[in-house]
């Protein structure tokens, strides 16, 4: 069986950070587990302190790589090469000991651009992510008889969250000026996209590790990280209409492809034989009591981008 090739040859440098991730994160696992067992001292008072700290570590940075995995696979990066990844890591070779070497990093200009681009594909992905999480979470409750949310003050704050998260990665993309190749890997995901990201994700969580992945998602930290680190467009400029497709999709149009893809892997297709399942009107129902996002969604023709983030907030 042959390797793979270098996946910098066939995927975009976003893609190829995220297999950095993964064997640096399976490199560090195994220093860890080697050569940071602590040494144990027979002093009055001791205590399994040290070990316990060693044992954190250990899941902190297991839990890391499993999230490091889960996003490589939900954007479509081959099994292969992140099993290829991983295999390198826990042999103790890290990213930039790989044969054949990859290339040099970017540097001068490109170093800010390339910046910019892991912004936008960090912030499409909570965005996705979160767009997954609330889907599974309402179809769950749904299908449990649950028709009202039990925190809204929680759930308020998810979709304030995502609103934030949204402002940044389209004042970040404008910045950054893509093209057109960039936005469609950046955010272009289609049904199938999106059934593959359920399938690594939501589909894979019980119910314990959803509620876990929910609330971690309701902090309020998320909001104020978003408004706080922002790429700032040139304000001494005139204002310019943003054109379709410029712009990230929608958090509520992310959050409708997400239960239409859920609907599909779950069998629980409201299109399917020309029947209308009573889990699919219950789901419309609730969908019109809980839709908090704007009548008319952003990156329309019109949509103005004046060089505040907050010009754009306004719109959500």
């Amino acid at each position: 069986m042959t390797a793979p090739s270098p996946p910098w040859e066939s995927l975009p440098p976003w893609k190829t950070r995220l297999l950095e991730q993964v064997q640096d994160l399976s490199y560090h696992h195994q220093r860890v587990l080697h050569h940071g067992y602590p040494d144990y001292t027979l002093t009055p008072g001791s205590d399994d302190t040290r070990v316990r700290v060693w044992q954190a570590h250990l899941r902190e940075l297991d839990a890391e790589r499993d999230q490091a995995v889960i996003r490589a696979r939900a954007n479509a990066i081959p099994e292969p090469m992140i099993e290829q990844a991983r295999a390198l890591g826990d042999r103790g070779i890290r990213w930039d000991e790989r044969r054949p070497p990859p290339p040099e990093t970017a540097r001068g200009a490109d170093v800010a651009r390339e910046a910019m681009l892991d912004s936008v594909a960090d912030d499409v992905w909570a965005l996705e992510h979160t767009a997954a999480i609330l889907a599974a979470r309402r179809q769950r409750r749904i299908a449990a008889g649950i028709v009202s949310e039990s925190e809204p003050v929680a759930a308020s704050q998810i979709h304030t969250n995502m609103a934030a998260l949204w402002v940044r990665a389209a004042d970040t993309a404008v910045a950054a000026d893509l093209s057109d190749t960039e936005r469609a890997q950046l955010w272009g995901r289609d049904a199938h996209g999106w059934a593959t990201l359920v399938e690594a994700t939501v589909d894979r969580y019980s119910d314990t590790v959803l509620e876990q992945h929910w609330r971690t998602r309701a902090w309020p930290g998320i909001e104020y990280d978003a408004r706080t680190h922002m790429h700032p467009l040139d304000s001494s400029g005139p204002g310019r209409a943003v054109v379709p497709g410029e712009l990230p999709p929608t958090p509520q149009l992310m959050i409708d492809n997400a239960q239409q893809a859920l609907a599909i892997t779950s069998g629980d297709d409201p299109h399917i034989d020309g029947q209308v399942s009573e889990k699919a009107i219950a789901a419309a129902r609730l969908d019109e009591l809980t839709r908090s996002w704007g009548a008319e969604p952003l990156g329309e023709p019109g949509t103005i981008i004046s060089g505040s983030a907050h010009d754009l907030d306004r719109e959500l």
